[in-house]
């Protein structure tokens, strides 16, 4: 099982999970040609399209691919955007689409938004956590952690002291998007003997110091977190250390 990222930013977030049979698809906010052409055309293989709410950076293509894959979204982002085809995702219900089981959960944002803990024989346990101000979640037995970490507070402090980000989003961002060491607290509640992969969702340009991140969580837990960017790619197959 193999994760890659298309897109992890304010201008779009989309992730593929998949194996040579299956494919997930996490988030939808990139054009749908760019969505296509990383699936090789193949919709078939998508076992379903998850969407934690409906921003435009999460949603963008979602319309194109109405009718076309199987998609699990809320109400809200189904009335916002229109969706007639989907799956109503209901918090703690468990959902399951081809080899993948899913259970969604609700996280902190300014609009309803939703996490999503993911299983599959071919990976075992894996956490989705994006826009969301905190997260006090512990998933037992957690393999892989796909955690956002948009900003930290000394970066987001001299970017507003530098005028890059305007005084008054600091407040909403306070209260919507996860600071360096509420990751570091999601992290911290996930840690096990079987935790390989942690993947930072989502960091914003302006307001984080990546190198200063990583750091950071490498001296609070222990773990070496990757950064999402376009072409990274994760193994997330089971029992591969």
């Amino acid at each position: 099982m193999n994760l890659r990222v298309l897109g992890s930013s304010s201008s779009g977030n989309c992730y593929i999970i998949e194996n040579e049979k299956e494919a997930l698809l996490l988030e939808a906010g990139l054009p749908y040609s760019k969505i296509s052409e990383a699936i090789d055309f193949n919709y078939e293989k998508i076992s379903v399209c998850l969407v934690s709410h409906e921003h435009g950076d999460h949603t963008y293509s979602l319309d194109k691919l109405d009718g076309l894959v199987d998609i699990l979204c809320s109400k809200d982002i189904a009335d916002k955007k229109g969706i007639r085809h989907y799956t109503e995702s209901v918090s703690l219900r468990q959902y399951k689409f081809g080899g993948f089981t899913i259970m969604p959960f609700d996280v902190i944002h300014d609009v309803y938004c939703q996490g999503f803990f993911i299983e599959h024989i071919d990976m075992g346990r894996l956490a989705f956590i994006t826009d969301s101000a905190y997260a006090d979640y512990t998933f037992v037995g957690l393999n892989h952690l796909l955690v956002e970490c948009n900003y930290n507070i000394d970066e987001l402090n001299r970017s507003i002291d530098l005028g890059i980000t305007p005084a008054f989003q600091k407040r909403r961002l306070l209260s919507t998007h996860m600071e360096v060491m509420e990751t570091v607290n999601v992290i911290k509640s996930n840690l096990n003997e079987g935790l390989n992969n942690v993947l930072l969702l989502h960091l914003s340009e302006r307001n984080s110091d990546e190198m200063e991140i990583v750091k950071t969580i490498k001296e609070e837990t222990g773990i070496n977190a990757k950064v999402a960017y376009p072409g990274v790619e994760m193994n997330l197959t089971k029992n591969i250390y």
